[in-house]
């Protein structure tokens, strides 16, 4: 497998799943309006931070 592959793999397990059920959850509150845009830009950036985070943590072993 080369590199670009392995990189675009993501392992589905129980958290990935609560961690989507939980992102749908808040885009639906959204479009009841009850988030401003900015709310779910700043909530999907600390997102990506921990998930930056914890794949450098997992690299490190």
């Amino acid at each position: 497998m080369s590199l670009e592959e392995e990189t675009k793999t993501i392992e589905l397990d129980a958290s990935t799943f609560e961690k989507l059920a939980e992102l749908k959850g808040e885009m639906e509150r959204v479009e009841e309006g009850d988030l401003s845009f900015s709310a779910v830009v700043k909530y999907l950036l600390k997102q990506e931070y921990r998930y930056d985070l914890l794949s450098r943590m997992e690299e490190k072993g």
